[in-house]
């Protein structure tokens, strides 16, 4: 089939999900995949789980997830159980463009043009991936922060005074920040992207005029660096700490640095290992236990995995030991 002139995105009928309310101040993204079960299920017991901590009453979170691609083993069983998701969490965005890594462009795309069509008035987002733990309570304080115009953050304030003053007041039209790595410019951050729906609707419509054969298909660079500057915003660093490790130690990192915001689990090496969610959390919710909501946090994190998740994971092992030998 001819590629259309312009970039367009295909979000399913299915993803008019209504997990947000009109009132959210915080729309998180994450971008995932129609195999990433497992990570999904540990995001929204840690820090996609609103009921946690007070801060995070005005943020949700969806997952946005691309369709299964032409090699993927018994990708009709992925299927219905991402269905399943979407009918126990309604939390999920499904485009109809097969999962690869070329594809992410279209992810990044969809989750402007969703918000933009749904929930327009939620002043800010934030982008990020599904291998990744996020601080959500801090990142949600400072989004409460720069609303209210408030130059005082009593957790921020006490580990770096002048984080606020330099970001309040803000300017809405411009408000585009992300992490950089390795001395990259922060067009090329992978952590994460905050931004206003303001930008948010200068990137959707200048993607609407982007030219399919002018894209460059890395979700990130194209989002934050071609696509901003077709739209004349500039991405910036952002100033939170983040750390790129396969160690499994976020919940060590996280104690030892009580600004770290981000930080990639060992999945984001590549190695198979999901106790650090939960570990990593429960180091979180303790940085922030005064403004706790009266959920114990033991209580709030030992749900047992649904069903379905339980079959999906043994099916998973059984496969990947298979194709080991």
């Amino acid at each position: 089939l001819p590629l259309e002139k312009y970039i367009r995105v295909h979000i399913l009928p299915s993803s008019h999900v209504n997990i947000c309310k009109r009132d959210d101040q915080l729309l998180i993204y994450v971008l995932s995949t129609l195999q990433n079960i497992r990570q999904r299920h540990y995001i929204r017991k840690t820090w996609a789980n609103m009921t946690h901590h007070s801060n995070l009453s005005k943020t949700c979170c969806i997952f946005i997830i691309g369709t299964a691609s032409s090699d993927l083993v018994d990708s009709w069983s992925y299927q219905r159980h991402l269905d399943n998701e979407k009918q126990l969490y309604n939390d999920v965005v499904q485009i109809n463009h097969s999962e690869s890594y070329r594809n992410v462009v279209y992810k990044e795309i969809a989750a402007l043009q969703w918000s933009y069509k749904y929930y327009r008035a939620i002043p800010f987002l934030f982008k990020t991936d599904d291998d990744l733990i996020v601080d959500s309570i801090l990142l949600s304080s400072i989004i409460h922060s720069l609303i209210r115009q408030d130059m005082k953050n009593t957790y921020v304030d006490k580990y770096r005074p002048y984080f606020m003053t330099n970001l309040v007041p803000f300017n809405q039209k411009s408000f585009f920040k992300g992490w950089e790595m390795d001395r990259q410019p922060v067009q090329h951050t992978g952590f994460g992207v905050v931004m206003s729906s303001t930008v948010r609707n200068r990137l959707y419509r200048a993607s609407l005029f982007y030219e399919t054969e002018s894209v460059v298909w890395v979700g990130d660079v194209f989002v934050s660096g071609f696509l901003g500057r077709t739209a004349r915003v500039q991405c910036r660093n952002l100033g939170l700490d983040y750390e790129q490790t396969a160690s499994g130690n976020c919940s060590c990192l996280m104690k030892q640095n009580p600004m770290l915001t981000i930080c990639s689990t060992m999945i984001h090496s590549g190695i198979e290992n999901y106790n650090e969610y939960e570990a990593t959390w429960k180091v979180i919710l303790q940085r922030h236990q005064s403004g706790k909501t009266n959920e114990t946090e033991d209580a709030s994190t030992d749900n047992p995995l649904p069903e379905f998740l339980d079959h999906t994971f043994a099916y998973s092992t059984w496969k990947t030991k298979e194709q080991h030998y």
